[in-house]
């Protein structure tokens, strides 16, 4: 699906940006042909009247360092971007009307960062985190490239939907969709979002990614919204670290919905995948696998929904022909998968943490839940040279039975169907023991009623295991 409607102007109004005016530091415009090159101090902020690229045409910053940072504002009409926007250093530009990167589009930046949003020029030039806030309902919409040649990439607006490529590979790429955005210059998390000052209007804000993400780091952050998701992930992201670091995905959308229909990949790293709930659909793929050993997933939590600092789910599910994989290709372990919910876990999918074929153990995997679970998947923890791996089943009260596929549920990404807390294991087929369901993989199963949000439990047996 293509998001141009919002930007309804004739791309053929638009040209090089236009009507500046330096209000910090200094910059020196020139026009050459179809390429304005624009030559400024270590800081600047520049006020555009428009700002957009025609296919054909070149914007060229020129900068004292790959630290140096130009902050350019826009008061008029939405920023297309059809041409080549080229910068030795970090690059904002601010425009409330909408910023569209079209298929012909390219940003090369050291660092990139556009919003819809505004901060405060103090926080600018004294190099500190940055508060973007406003009342721009405008979209941030890439159809193009941007990569970052050093640095980080990021979008932040009310909503933000990606079909081209996003490139940070060695730095961040960020996106974040909110009334109030936090940019943090440095730290383990770099973008935070300010709680919903009032409920969300049907259909608004949001993240979508149909496309491309590259980076050391991915970070995807939204706010609650109770008629839409939240981060709608159904293109690839791939995280491959730095050489001192394994890369990290994080797609969190704070009281709202985080689906991943897509491929996120992070080798020997972490995928956090969190909300209110979270679905990982038919054909979505989360692998964590390296030569060395498996990284760590967590959808809907951290073990047992103990961790504070990993907020938990209500709803987790991991529909039939979902992936998630944290295996060990060459020596080492499997590596960690926690799904877990506050009140409904759905697991239908497929599970890998297998050892290391030259050496290593098993990995550690936990479907749980502090109130329902529906275990009708396979987990795989085989480990040719070292210890199986584990499955962990953890809801209130336990019912082993065989019971049909989604027998009792109905499922529609925010509608559970199930009343009693209880955990239903079900069989592939009325043929199979629960045994070759659940060990088919070669796996440890532990299963018990000891969920942290609930008094020991009962287990009972309605069918022979």
């Amino acid at each position: 699906m293509r998001f141009i409607w919002i930007f309804l102007l004739p791309i053929a109004l638009f040209g090089k940006p236009k009507g500046h005016k330096v209000v910090e530091g200094t910059a020196k415009v020139q026009e050459i042909g179809s390429t304005m090159e624009i030559q400024t101090s270590d800081r600047a902020i520049i006020n555009w009247e428009e700002f957009s690229i025609r296919v054909g045409e070149t914007t060229r910053f020129v900068q004292p360092s790959t630290t140096s940072a130009v902050l350019n504002r826009v008061a008029n009409g939405a920023s297309h971007i059809d041409g080549l926007l080229e910068a030795n250093g970090r690059i904002y530009l601010l425009n409330p009307n909408g910023v569209l990167i079209g298929p012909t589009g390219n940003i090369q930046a050291e660092s990139f960062i556009a919003s819809t949003l505004d901060f405060d020029n103090e926080d600018f030039f004294k190099d500190r985190e940055l508060l973007f806030k406003g009342d721009s309902k405008e979209r941030i919409v890439n159809l193009g490239k941007i990569a970052a040649l050093g640095g980080d990439v990021f979008l932040l607006a009310k909503a933000v939907v990606n079909e081209g490529s996003l490139q940070a590979k060695e730095g961040i790429v960020g996106i974040a969709a909110g009334e109030e955005i936090l940019l943090k210059p440095g730290g383990m998390q770099r973008l935070f979002i300010a709680p919903k000052l009032k409920e969300a209007e049907r259909g608004d804000g949001g993240i979508e990614n149909q496309g491309l993400i590259e980076a050391a780091i991915a970070e995807l952050r939204a706010d609650g919204n109770a008629f839409r998701f939240a981060i709608n992930q159904s293109g690839v992201v791939e995280a491959n670290g730095t050489k001192s670091e394994n890369g990290r995905v994080f797609l969190v959308a704070d009281g709202g919905t985080s689906a991943n229909l897509g491929t996120i990949l992070a080798p020997g790293g972490k995928v956090h995948i969190l909300g209110e709930q979270i679905g990982v659909n038919e054909g979505g793929k989360v692998d964590v696998s390296s030569d060395r050993g498996g990284g760590e997933v967590l959808i809907g939590g951290d073990f047992q929904g103990k961790n504070p600092d990993i907020q938990n789910a209500k709803m987790s599910v991991v529909m039939k022909g979902a992936e998630i994989c944290a295996n060990a290709y060459q020596e080492g372990d499997g590596g960690k998968i926690i799904i877990w919910s506050d009140e409904a876990t759905i697991m239908e999918g497929e599970l890998y943490a297998r050892g290391g074929p030259d050496g290593g153990d098993g990995g550690f995997m936990e479907v749980s839940s502090a109130g329902n679970l529906s275990y009708n998947g396979f987990a795989c923890g085989q480990a040719p040279l070292g210890k199986s791996g584990q499955l962990l089943l953890d809801p209130s009260d336990i019912t082993i039975e065989n019971i049909a596929l989604n027998d009792g549920i109905a499922f529609s990404l925010g509608t559970f169907s199930a009343t009693k807390a209880i955990a239903k294991l079900a069989t592939v087929t009325p043929a199979d023991s629960l045994q070759d369901t659940l060990q088919g993989g070669g796996v440890d199963v532990t299963v018990t009623t000891s969920s942290s949000f609930a008094s020991a439990g009962n287990i009972f047996f309605n069918d022979p295991i």
